[in-house]
């Protein structure tokens, strides 16, 4: 069975074909061929869409957690955030993800299906031909949270409908599609072929819709009001922004049968007369006659046939008038197919692309991936380091096992396993090449490792802060970056830095436990412990700096450019880390912070936060805390851990019982 789902600006419909011996059908929910796309914020549940926003958005204790225009935020212009990474915000307080939204609004039609037709076996969801690879992956990521596992196919608005009006149409030559949708433009010519579908021989559009021209009449109905008047508007445009949208889309409607209608809204009554309406409209309506009259250019030797002519907006008078008029210039017939069939044009049409249609082209430009549970979790206390291409943990039986990535987004235990008896700590280097084991006495193994992590080399010693005869402890923090080394045991503030290559060691002081050493960058070394954080200078072995923090917190650290983060008490910064000291760079709130990891893709220093609150992974650069790109997790256990890998971009979460991998990619452009 096939199942498309047309997302409109307001309403999303739905059709489905169970071919064997079946005709496409319109999907109706609760009685209804359409739903609302606003999405409404529960507490407790998260977002809902459907029938019960529609009837919870006017009670006074739920305003605020209600939005319209969920697509609409797709279409925006934004450079700051590309679409998959954009944020819903509800004006009482809360974001949501944008895929989230989306995916919300598609899970609304495929609970339906399940109790009626059975599970869908491929899903075609529609998109505005304007729409670019960037924005169409919103629609792929939400499909693929929806129904994971099943074919996604997709196909533009103005496709869709030539489709379906194909088997309507003479079935010679090409004819056009022009669907004038609340927030799109979308054009199409396509041309019958002896054998197959239709095919598109040109398409082109213009975000320029009905929303559009309500705007339009918005300003128009402002200009119009007396002082009093203006200022009821622009109480309703703060309290209940979405009944004056509602109004003006009314007001519309009725210029489309009368002269003159009345904008009317509690004590307001404005009158609007159609002659200003199009005069107001008359740049968007040209402008999409432009592209109209750019596409009949180049195929003039074989102009199309019909203008099929549809979307809400196209019941605009001037509209058909500007559309007729190129339609008779060409020779061509003009058709209604705003009543053509009940329910949509567009779902009924994405019914009939073909299987063999090539997989959708959609990414994002700077792609923020998440393989899940790629392993199994070892124990919680298990020692836990990242390597190139994956990952090294100590298992039950005393050995070192590495788990590395098999080439298909898997990882396979690469054998065989080194055994490391008493090992109770592990790093990696900075450099990415060593690996360090830390056993009681304390005693070390350094291990060489391959571009591929595996080991090719040990080298074993020890004894290097106590006697044969006295254990100084058992390793707590261990930070290795060749070629320096440095640990603090258990049983008192006390440790070791050593020079690897000098075969030099000096004895490290705190005044309280330390809980997690990293190497900070040239000459500097950083010391969590439970009270904040301490700087010290390598050569001199002199504290720096201290930043007092308040448990609980988690600090990443990226030596390359001395900087780190921290994520605690409500908020997240990142610091830059000099001989001074911790100098803040940035601080964004961060309602339930959660661990924290640092990475470089592309060379640029990134930070990796999870946003226990929302669910949600941010990527934030790491000298200005913007937000570069968002993976949404609600579905998935909350990571405890965070480790930055080797590997330019990757980062691995580490949760009760699985681990996931965390790929953030370089920009495309």
């Amino acid at each position: 069975m096939i199942l498309a789902v047309d997302i409109g600006a307001s309403s999303a419909k739905a059709a489905l074909w169970r071919r064997k011996g079946g005709a496409p059908a319109t999907l109706d929910i609760d009685g209804e061929c359409q739903w609302s796309t606003a999405l409404f914020l529960d507490r407790g549940r998260g977002m809902l869409t459907g029938v019960a926003p529609e009837n919870l958005a006017g009670a006074p204790r739920y305003r605020g957690r209600y939005v319209v225009g969920v697509k609409q935020q797709v279409n925006q212009p934004d450079p700051a955030a590309e679409p998959l990474y954009r944020e819903l915000r509800f004006p009482a307080g809360g974001t949501e993800p944008l895929v989230r939204g989306i995916g919300v609004i598609l899970t609304h039609a495929l609970t339906a299906v399940p109790k009626r037709y059975g599970r869908p076996d491929r899903l075609v969801l529609s998109h505005p031909v304007v729409w670019t690879d960037t924005e169409k992956a919103v629609l792929v990521e939400a499909a693929a949270a929806a129904l994971p596992g099943v074919p996604v196919a997709l196909v533009s608005e103005a496709e869709a409908v030539g489709l379906h009006m194909a088997s309507r149409l003479p079935a010679d030559g090409s004819y056009a599609v022009l669907d004038f949708g609340a927030s799109s433009f979308d054009f199409a010519v396509l041309r019958h072929q002896a054998q197959g579908p239709a095919r598109v021989v040109y398409d082109g559009g213009r975000l320029i819709g009905g929303d559009d021209f309500d705007a339009c009449l918005l300003n128009l109905v402002r200009k119009s009001a007396g002082a009093g008047e203006l200022r009821e508007l622009t109480e309703i445009a703060t309290t209940e922004p979405e009944l004056l949208r509602a109004e003006a889309e009314e007001v519309k409607k009725a210029l489309s049968e009368s002269d003159e209608a009345v904008f009317a809204m509690r004590s307001l009554e404005i009158v609007v007369r159609r002659k200003d309406f199009e005069a107001a409209i008359i740049p968007l309506v040209q402008t999409c006659r432009a592209q109209v009259e750019e596409a009949l250019c180049l195929l003039r030797e074989s102009p199309p046939h019909t203008f099929a002519l549809t979307g809400g907006a196209a019941r605009v008078p001037f509209v058909r008038t500007q559309m007729a008029e190129l339609a008779v210039g060409v020779g061509a017939k003009l058709i209604d197919a705003l009543e053509e069939t009940p329910g949509s044009l567009v779902a009924l049409g994405a019914l009939l692309v073909a299987a063999d249609a090539p997989a959708p082209r959609a990414r994002a430009d700077r792609p923020f991936t998440l393989a899940r549970e790629v392993m199994k979790a070892p124990a919680a206390r298990t020692p836990l380091t990242a390597v190139p291409g994956g990952l090294a943990f100590l298992g039950p039986d005393a050995r070192l096992q590495m788990w590395q990535d098999d080439g298909t987004g898997n990882m396979r235990p690469v054998s065989p396993r080194r055994e490391v008896p008493g090992s109770v700590a592990m790093a990696a280097g900075g450099s990415g090449c060593g690996l360090v084991l830390a056993s009681p006495s304390p005693a070390f193994t350094l291990m060489e490792l391959n571009p591929r992590g595996e080991d090719t080399a040990a080298t074993v010693f020890g004894h290097l802060a106590a006697t044969p005869s006295r254990s100084e402890g058992r390793v707590t923090a261990l930070a290795h970056w060749a070629p320096l080394l440095a640990w603090c045991v258990d049983g008192g503030p006390r440790g070791s830095l050593v020079d690897l290559g000098a075969n030099r060691w000096r004895p490290l002081h705190f005044d309280e436990p330390v809980a997690e050493l990293t190497f900070a960058g040239p000459g500097m070394l950083l010391a969590r412990t439970a009270t904040g954080l301490f700087l010290l200078d390598t050569d001199s072995l002199r504290t720096t700096a201290f930043l007092p923090l308040s448990e609980p917190f988690s600090v990443a650290v990226e030596p390359s450019s001395a900087t780190a983060a921290v994520s605690g008490a409500g908020t997240v910064s990142g610091y830059a880390l000099t001989p001074d000291g911790f100098e803040r760079l940035w601080r964004r709130p961060l309602k339930d912070g959660g661990p924290v990891a640092s990475t470089a893709p592309g060379g640029q220093p990134v930070v990796i936060v999870f946003d226990t609150h929302d669910g949600v992974y941010r990527a934030l650069t790491a000298d200005t805390g913007r937000q570069i790109a968002l993976r949404d997790a609600a579905t998935s256990t909350g990571p405890d851990r965070m480790y930055p890998s080797p590997d330019p971009g990757v980062v691995y979460a580490r949760t009760p019982g699985f681990v996931h991998r965390l790929r953030l990619e370089g920009p495309v452009r």
